[in-house]
C-alpha cells in the first residue's frame, strides 16, 4: 500500500509537470499493486486517489468519458470510506469536467454538492474554488449577474487568506464576466 501511495503521489507531480506519457502507465501499475493489498481503508483511499489522478490525466489528453468513469469510481471509493474532504475534491473535478463539456446543469449540481461539504468541514480555499467554478458556469451560460456575487465572495475569501495566486486568478474570472457582457473597459481594468 505504501509503495502504491508513493507511486500515486509521484505521478501526481509528474502529471503537474506535463509528463503525461509516463503517468498513465505508472498509475495503472499503482492500481495493479493495490490488487495485491488488503482491503483496508488506507488501500481504498490510495486507490481512490490513483483513480482521481488517472481521471485528471485522461481529461488532459482529451478522453473525457474515460475521465468521468475514473472520477466516478474515485468518488465511490472516497464515499465508502467517509473521506468528506476528498469527496468534495472529486465532486469539484466532476463539476469542472461537466463545465468543459458545456453540461452546465450537471456542473452546477456537482459544484453545489462540493460546496455543501466544504462549508460543513470549513474548507475555505475549497469554498473559494467552488465559488469560482459556479461563477464560471453562470458567466458562460449568459447569467453574469448571478456570477458577480460568487466572484466577489471568492475574492473576499482569497483576500482573507492572503492568497495572491487566488486573488490574481479571481481577477481574471471577473474580467471574463465583464468581457462576456461587452464591458470591455472594465474587463481591461
Amino acid at each position: 500500500v505504501l509503495r502504491a501511495q508513493i507511486l500515486a503521489w509521484k505521478n501526481h507531480f509528474a502529471g503537474q509537470l506535463g509528463r503525461t506519457r509516463e503517468v498513465e502507465a505508472a498509475l495503472q501499475q499503482c492500481l495493479d499493486l493495490l490488487k495485491l493489498a488488503d482491503d483496508s481503508a488506507e488501500a481504498r483511499s490510495v486507490k481512490a486517489f490513483a483513480l482521481l489522478e488517472l481521471g485528471r490525466l485522461k481529461l488532459l489528453i482529451g478522453e473525457r468519458e474515460k475521465a468521468k468513469q475514473d472520477y466516478e469510481r474515485s468518488l465511490a471509493g472516497y464515499r465508502e470510506i467517509g473521506d468528506q474532504w476528498s469527496v468534495a475534491n472529486v465532486l469539484s473535478a466532476l463539476g469542472l469536467l461537466a463545465w468543459n463539456l458545456a453540461r452546465y446543469a450537471e456542473a452546477e449540481q456537482r459544484y453545489r454538492e462540493s460546496l455543501a461539504i466544504r462549508q460543513t468541514i470549513g474548507n475555505r480555499r475549497g469554498i473559494a474554488e467552488v465559488l469560482v467554478g459556479l461563477g464560471n458556469i453562470y458567466t458562460f451560460s449568459g447569467q453574469s449577474e448571478e456570477a458577480k456575487p460568487l466572484n466577489e465572495e471568492s475574492l473576499a475569501i482569497y483576500r482573507e487568506m492572503n492568497d495572491q495566486i487566488g486573488i490574481a486568478q479571481n481577477f481574471g474570472y471577473v474580467a471574463s464576466t465583464f468581457f462576456f457582457n461587452g464591458d470591455f473597459p472594465r474587463a481591461i481594468e
